[in-house]
């Protein structure tokens, strides 16, 4: 018998297991717990269904960001396209979530920045959640740009990642088409007047007989509540 206790304070997750039985995944409390971790929207998806593209590792040469070849999330350094792609291919299910988060004008950089922090906490939590709660070891957590774990990313003299564990490529690093996954997931790209939105994923690979999507439809979801602004 799996037995959960998880609260409102998603950095404390205690769980209990029998490590003889796969725990079941119901898809409605797998949705609700991302959302206690600080999720706005959430959705789970079939991964066969994810559409790839190069044109987003071009978009990431362009360098608009700075992070090219700076950064070991980021292209080049996180892996060829056909590489990465045939990585999250390996994977059978994901949970796509949104976070969205109040600035107070439109170019509120400040802001954006603070929001882009909450996003990758908010990350770290929902990953946490497959690898504590569900005792998943082989997960692929996917966040929105590029990882910023450090003020100076050890790339840039050729050290080695010194957190390897917290460090997250952006889900358009892998040539996933995140625009394609959330309209067929039903969340919105843009949520209204002085907002900023980031999408993130956690790819995996359930036991057989805990698959959430054991109808194997492509896309699951629970009936939409009224979203609230994550603090940011």
């Amino acid at each position: 018998m799996y037995m959960f206790y998880f609260g409102f304070d998603c950095d404390k997750v205690m769980y209990a297991q029998d490590k003889d039985s796969p725990v079941s995944i119901s898809p409605d409390r797998l949705i609700d717990q991302a959302r206690q971790c600080g999720a706005v929207r959430a959705a789970l998806f079939d991964t066969s269904t994810l559409s790839y593209s190069r044109e987003f590792r071009r978009l990431c040469e362009q360098n608009k960001c700075g992070h090219y070849g700076k950064n070991w999330m980021c292209p080049p350094a996180v892996g060829a396209f056909e590489e990465l792609k045939a990585k999250a291919a390996r994977y059978t299910c994901g949970l796509v979530f949104q976070t969205v988060h109040t600035l107070s004008h439109s170019l509120d950089r400040k802001g954006m920045r603070a929001a882009f922090v909450e996003h990758d906490r908010v990350l770290s939590r929902i990953k946490r959640l497959f690898t504590a709660t569900y005792a998943m070891k082989d997960v692929l957590a996917l966040g929105a740009g590029p990882c910023t774990q450090c003020p100076t990313c050890s790339a840039v003299n050729g050290s080695p990642c010194p957190y390897p564990d917290r460090a997250y490529a952006s889900v358009e690093s892998y040539g996933i088409d995140v625009a394609e996954l959330v309209r067929r997931c039903e969340i919105p790209y843009h949520n209204g007047k002085n907002t900023v939105s980031y999408v993130g994923c956690i790819l995996f690979m359930p036991d057989e007989d805990a698959h959430p999507l054991k109808t194997r439809q492509a896309v699951y979801r629970h009936e939409e509540v009224e979203p609230c602004n994550n603090p940011s």
